[in-house]
C-alpha cells in the first residue's frame, strides 16, 4: 500500500483561491454586499459586488460561489474584451476548478488568457496559463500541464519581478512535480531548488515546508532514504514552526515510513503515533485513513499480523466511509447546481420581462413615430413616382446596353481565341502535309522491305489529318457557339454536313484561302460552295453579307 499524501500537498490550489481571510469583519462586509445585491441598480457596482461575493465563498461553499459567478454571467452578455471580462472567465474557472470540472476550468482560464492577450495583460495572462497548467496536472496530461506552465513562467520574465515573485516560484515548483512525474528526477530536483530559493526569499515559509517534501519524495523514488529523512524531517520542523499542526502530518508518516523500512521500527511507531494524534485533534477523516494505512505498514514490516489486519480494517472502514461521503457530497452538489441554475432561470426571466415591457414602451414610441413618418414620405412618394419610374426605365434600358455590350466582347474575344486556334490547326495541318510529301520524296531511295512501313504512314497521315482536324475544330467552335448548329437546324433542315461546316467557318468570318486549307479544297471549290449555300438561305440576288446573316440566326 502507497501513501500519496506526500505529492497532493502541493496540488491544493492555493493559487488558485484568492479569497479573503475568515475575519469576523469580512464576514460582516459580505453579508453586507450579499443583502445590498437585491438594491444595486448599476451593472458594474453589481458586478463587483458578485466577483467579491463569489472569491469569498470559492473555499467556503462552493455551491453558493457558483450561484454568485452564475449571476455575474448575465452581465457579461453585452461586454467587450476588458480586464473585467478577463476577471469574470478567470473566476469562473476558479469555481469549476474547487468542483472538480477540470475540463471546464481550462476552457475559462483559456478565454481569461485570450482576453489578457488582447488587452495586453502579461500578468492575468501568466496566472491563467498557470492555472490551465494545473488543471492539466489534475487530468494527468503531464505533456500539456508542462507546455502551459513553461509559457506561464517564460512571460513572467517581462513583468516586474516584485509583482510576479509569488506567482513565479508556484510555477517552478509545479514544473518540478510534473518533472517528478515523469521521473526526470534531476531535472525534478533542479526546479525545486530554485522554488526553494525564491520561497525563502519571499519568506513565505508553508510553500518551503511543501518544497522541502517533495524534495523528499524524489530521494525516497532513488532509494535515497537517508537524504529524504532529512528534508521531510525540516518540512516537519518549518511546519511546527509555522504552527501548522495539521500539516505536520504528511512529513510524520513519510518519517515512519523511512524508519519502517530501515528496521527502526520504534522511531516509525513514534512517529506514526504524533501524526495520530494530530489527526485526531482535528478530527480530520482522511487524515486518520492515511495513518490507519501507516499503522499497517509498520505492523505488517514487524509481522505483527493481528495489528496490522485491525488497522488495515480501520483503513477500509475510513476510506469507504470517505467515498460515501464524497458521493452524498457529489449529489448535494448536483442538486444545489440544480438550484442555481433555477434562480438563474428565474432571475433572467425577471430581467427578460423587464426588457420586454421596456421594448413594449419604446416599440409604441416607435410606432407613432413610424406612421408620422410614414403620412409625411407618403406625400412625398408621389411626386416622387413617375420621376423613379422614368430614371429606372432608363437605367434598365442602360444595364441592358451594357450586357450586350459585354456579350458582344466576350463572343468577339471568344471568336478571336477560336481563330489563333483554327490558325494553328491549319498549320499543323500544312505540316503534316509536309512531313507526307517528304515522305513520298524520299521512299524512292529507299529498300522495297522499308517502302511498305512508309506507304501506310504517308496513307494514315493524309487520311486521318482533316478528320482530326476538322473534329477539334467542330469541339472549340461548339463550346463558343453552344446552340449555333441547332438554331441553323431548325431554320434549315436540309443543309448538308459540308454545308453545316462551310456555315460555321463563316460564322468565323473566316477567309477562303483558310477554309481551303482546312478543308484541302481548291479555292474556286469553295466559292461554289458559298453560292450554293447563298441558294438554300434564300439570300440569292440580295447583297446581305453571309457573316451577318449567320450572326443573326
Amino acid at each position: 500500500m502507497r501513501f500519496f499524501w506526500g505529492v497532493l500537498i502541493v496540488f491544493l490550489p492555493s493559487w488558485v483561491l484568492g479569497a479573503e481571510q475568515s475575519t469576523e469583519e469580512t464576514i460582516l462586509k459580505m453579508d453586507s454586499l450579499e443583502a445590498q445585491l437585491e438594491g444595486v441598480e448599476s451593472d458594474s457596482i453589481r458586478m463587483n459586488h458578485l466577483f467579491q461575493l463569489t472569491g469569498f465563498y470559492l473555499n467556503r461553499d462552493i455551491d453558493k460561489a457558483h450561484l454568485f459567478i452564475k449571476q455575474a454571467s448575465l452581465l457579461t452578455e453585452k461586454m467587450s474584451p476588458s480586464l473585467e471580462l478577463s476577471k469574470y472567465y478567470h473566476q469562473y474557472g476558479n469555481v469549476f476548478y474547487m468542483q472538480g470540472f477540470f475540463l471546464k476550468a481550462a476552457d475559462y482560464y483559456m478565454r481569461a488568457a485570450n482576453i489578457a492577450q488582447k488587452i495586453g495583460d502579461v500578468e492575468r495572462m501568466v496566472n491563467a496559463y498557470n492555472n490551465i497548467g494545473m488543471v492539466y496536472v489534475e487530468e494527468g496530461n503531464i505533456e500539456k500541464a508542462e507546455h502551459y506552465l513553461e509559457k506561464a513562467l517564460k512571460l513572467s520574465e517581462e513583468i516586474d519581478p516584485e509583482i510576479i515573485k509569488r506567482v513565479k516560484f508556484y510555477m517552478t515548483m509545479n514544473l518540478g512535480i510534473i518533472s517528478h512525474q515523469k521521473q526526470k528526477n534531476n531535472a525534478a530536483l533542479l526546479h525545486y531548488e530554485r522554488a526553494l530559493s525564491e520561497a525563502q526569499e519571499y519568506g513565505d515559509k508553508a510553500i518551503e515546508a511543501s518544497i522541502l517534501h517533495n524534495i523528499g519524495k524524489v530521494f525516497v523514488d532513488e532509494d535515497k532514504y537517508d537524504q529524504a529523512l532529512v528534508y521531510f524531517e525540516k518540512a516537519y520542523e518549518l511546519k511546527q514552526s509555522i504552527g501548522d499542526l495539521k500539516g505536520t502530518i504528511t512529513p510524520l508518516l513519510e518519517i515512519s515510513t523511512i524508519y519502517s523500512k530501515g528496521g527502526k521500527y520504534k522511531d516509525a511507531l513514534k512517529a506514526i503515533k504524533e501524526a495520530d494524534a494530530v489527526a485526531e485533534h482535528y478530527g480530520s477523516t482522511d487524515m486518520k485513513t492515511y495513518v490507519d494505512s501507516g499503522y499497517y505498514e509498520v505492523y505488517s514490516q514487524m509481522n505483527e499480523t493481528a495489528k496490522a489486519l485491525s488497522y488495515l480494517e480501520a483503513y477500509v472502514t475510513k476510506k469507504s466511509q470517505i467515498d460515501t461521503e464524497q458521493k452524498a457530497q457529489d449529489i448535494s452538489r448536483l442538486i444545489n447546481q440544480h438550484k442555481i441554475e433555477i434562480n438563474n432561470l428565474e432571475y433572467e426571466a425577471e430581467k427578460q420581462k423587464q426588457r420586454a415591457q421596456t421594448r413594449m414602451i419604446v416599440g409604441t414610441l416607435v410606432f407613432l413615430l413610424v406612421i408620422f413618418l410614414m403620412l409625411y414620405l407618403l406625400q412625398r412618394s408621389k411626386t416622387k413616382q413617375a420621376f423613379l419610374a422614368k430614371e429606372k426605365a432608363r437605367l434598365a434600358e442602360d444595364q441592358l446596353r451594357l450586357e450586350n455590350d459585354a456579350l458582344n466582347q466576350s463572343l468577339e474575344y471568344k471568336n478571336k481565341e477560336l481563330t489563333t486556334n483554327i490558325m494553328n490547326l491549319i498549320q499543323k495541318n500544312q505540316l503534316i502535309n509536309q512531313v507526307s510529301n517528304d515522305l513520298i520524296g524520299i521512299q524512292s531511295d529507299l529498300k522495297e522491305a522499308n517502302k511498305r512501313p512508309i506507304r501506310k504512314m504517308i496513307y494514315s497521315l493524309q487520311s486521318s489529318s482533316s478528320d482530326e482536324i476538322w473534329k477539334e475544330f467542330e469541339i472549340q467552335f461548339q463550346q463558343v457557339h453552344t446552340e449555333f448548329y441547332q438554331r441553323l437546324h431548325e431554320r434549315y433542315p436540309d443543309l448538308s454536313a459540308n454545308e453545316r461546316k462551310l456555315c460555321a467557318f463563316l460564322l468565323l468570318n473566316m477567309s477562303t484561302k483558310d477554309i481551303s486549307s482546312i478543308t484541302q479544297q481548291q479555292p474556286r471549290t469553295i466559292n461554289v460552295a458559298r453560292f450554293r449555300l447563298r441558294k438554300k438561305l434564300g439570300l440569292t440576288g440580295s447583297d446581305t453579307d453571309l457573316h451577318a446573316f449567320l450572326a443573326s440566326i
